[in-house]
């Protein structure tokens, strides 16, 4: 270990200690160097130097050199891998997907309507106010009374007592037909038929 010994004999107070100063601040300049010094072995036997492997000095792997890269395989025109595919045999039972000429598709439709008090309770009379809304037209002219002899479809007439109806009921349908003539698979012919469209049931055709 280094150590420094710094004598001032007969030197001005004032001077002294700026020499004092500088004697302390070189002896921690050498302590410091010391040190790092003997991190990285310092020389001793067993110590490792930066730059070196092992722990002996010793030097590490070295990297091997690349060399020149390996040739590829020349092509070879009788190479299994470079021949073409060779196509599937015919299977025995193979039938071409056939175009059908005709083909007619469509759909029946039926619906039912039901309204019920769409009137709000306000019917039409032979005489008075009318409603602005549908009622149903078995009650139109009717008083509901069972003594009125008027339309024999009416509730009174129907039930044989007092009274008025307050649905609206209907039913309609539709039958459509969708015809196709396929004349190749790249040209067809489509067409759609109504035959019945909204027919309200109970009503002529």
């Amino acid at each position: 270990m280094q150590g420094t010994q710094c004598l001032f004999p007969n030197t001005p107070s004032r001077l002294r200690r700026a020499a004092v100063v500088a004697c302390l601040s070189l002896g921690l300049s050498l302590a410091s160097s010391g040190s790092a010094h003997a991190q990285f072995g310092g020389g001793r036997p067993g110590g490792s130097q930066p730059g070196l492997g092992g722990p002996s000095g010793q030097p590490g792997p070295t990297e091997q050199k690349e060399g020149p890269a390996e040739t590829a395989p020349g092509d070879n025109a009788d190479s299994p891998a470079l021949q073409p595919l060779q196509p599937l045999p015919a299977w025995p039972q193979q039938k071409e997907v056939a175009t059908q000429f005709f083909q007619l598709n469509g759909y029946l439709r039926a619906r039912s309507y039901l309204f019920h008090n769409l009137n709000l309770g306000r019917y039409e009379g032979t005489s008075g106010p009318k409603s602005p809304f549908f009622i149903p037209y078995s009650e139109y002219g009717q008083s509901g009374n069972l003594a009125d002899n008027g339309n024999p479809a009416s509730c009174a007439q129907r039930n044989n007592k007092n009274c008025r109806t307050s649905n609206l009921t209907s039913a309609d349908m539709r039958l459509r037909l969708e015809p196709t003539i396929n004349v190749s698979e790249w040209v067809r012919v489509k067409a759609q038929i109504d035959v019945f469209d909204n027919l309200v049931l109970g009503s002529t055709p």
